[in-house]
């Protein structure tokens, strides 16, 4: 039975799309985790933590930006594993990478931006702070820088051609185009290698700062408590210490008290015979 073009394209494809239904489910899951996480988290800082705003400006964003970047990218990632020698058209192509792209840059700008915030109050709580305006312009900043690496991205995903010798059928995928990597693409990749290197550095050097300073803070709190409690026990020992000479001159001025009143009954009696005698 001799098939059409389009009819082994259908069948390459179908036989692909079997392979992938358990990775198919994963995506499903993380779909449906990432949605009801990330909007947990911002519906509990928006409505349910009304005080220190200021300090958890930027976490409903970041929830924001992890809830896009979970639905774009499973979504998309979904929507290949059912087409996965059958999808085309590189401007379709491209336009699903863009989204996907800058929200994960964004939301690892972000994760820097909320270190660095949290290193100014915690390690320079005297110093200068990010107040409202710069926080914008950090988050500003966030969304633009995404959009340099994520727009130079865009140019090399298109509709890539795959062959297949058995079926004799060409498919299509949505990759990056190999045949039109250049110089630019080679300089590109340098440059977000080191971006990506610089941000996560900053964000383990500013971590270990922070909890450096926490532990420090904790260890001179419990200093302190321990002395406390040291102060508070010798504070008791030293009462009961003065207690102790108060009990024993009491005990000897009743003991003194009933010797002599004993003496004083026996002289009376003695007193007493020696009348009755006489």
């Amino acid at each position: 039975m001799n098939l059409s073009q389009e009819q082994k394209l259908q069948q390459w494809n179908d036989e692909q799309v079997q392979i992938y239904i358990g990775n198919d489910v994963l995506l499903i899951v993380y779909i449906l985790l990432g949605l009801i996480g990330n909007t947990l988290v911002m519906i509990v800082y928006k409505y349910k933590m009304k005080q220190n705003v200021d300090d958890r400006y930027f976490i409903p964003w970041l929830a924001l930006l992890d809830l896009l970047a979970c639905t774009f990218r499973c979504s998309f990632e979904f929507a290949r594993k059912m087409n996965p020698v059958d999808f085309r058209g590189s401007m379709l192509c491209k336009l699903c990478w863009i989204p996907i792209n800058i929200t994960a840059f964004s939301s690892m700008i972000l994760l820097f931006v909320i270190a660095l915030h949290r290193y100014l109050k915690v390690c320079r709580p005297f110093g200068k702070q990010m107040n409202l305006s710069w926080k914008r312009v950090a988050l500003g900043l966030t969304f633009g820088v995404s959009v340099i690496p994520s727009t130079a991205l865009t140019f090399y995903n298109a509709e890539v051609k795959i062959y297949n010798p058995k079926l004799n059928v060409t498919g299509f995928v949505c990759e990056i185009d190999i045949n039109g990597i250049d110089t630019g693409f080679i300089v590109f990749i340098v440059f977000a290698t080191v971006f990506i290197l610089v941000i996560m550095s900053g964000l383990l050097l500013l971590n270990i700062l922070i909890g450096r300073k926490i532990y420090k803070q904790i260890h001179f709190r419990m200093k302190l408590t321990r002395v406390d409690q040291l102060a508070v026990t010798r504070g008791a020992a030293k009462d009961r210490t003065d207690q102790v000479p108060s009990v024993s001159r009491h005990l000897k001025e009743d003991a003194l008290n009933t010797f002599q009143q004993q003496n004083e009954k026996k002289k009376k009696t003695c007193h007493t015979h020696f009348r009755t005698c006489l």
